[in-house]
């Protein structure tokens, strides 16, 4: 990683279907112990149907190069058990160095 790691995270992929046919998130980890940096980008504010402003935190994670992270999977932080889903990952190309995988993310409201 070009960067510097500020925490480890575990990362789950994958979905199932419950008793009513919807489909539900699988908590079955994808990797773990992956060490990378999160921190967060911007705050985006939105109106609901209801007219109640909603602001959702969109966050950043870094990881090394080659890391298998695709859209919508679930990452959560070790160090301070938040989760996060993916909703963008890139990896800009370069012909003189390996450069980290970029993903940006919205915090997921654990109840």
């Amino acid at each position: 990683m070009n960067g510097i790691p500020s925490t480890t995270a575990k990362t789950y992929r994958g979905t199932s279907e419950n008793t009513y046919g919807d489909e539900t998130d699988t908590n079955t980890p994808h990797l773990t112990g992956l060490l990378c940096s999160i921190h967060q980008l911007d705050i985006a504010s939105t109106s609901q149907a209801t007219d109640r402003q909603q602001q959702i935190g969109i966050y950043s994670l870094r990881a090394k190069w080659g890391t298998d992270i695709a859209i919508d999977d679930r990452v959560e932080d070790e160090r301070t058990g938040d989760v996060y889903v993916v909703q963008d990952v890139t990896s800009q190309p370069s012909i003189a160095r390996r450069v980290d995988v970029r993903c940006r993310m919205r915090k997921l409201e654990t109840s």
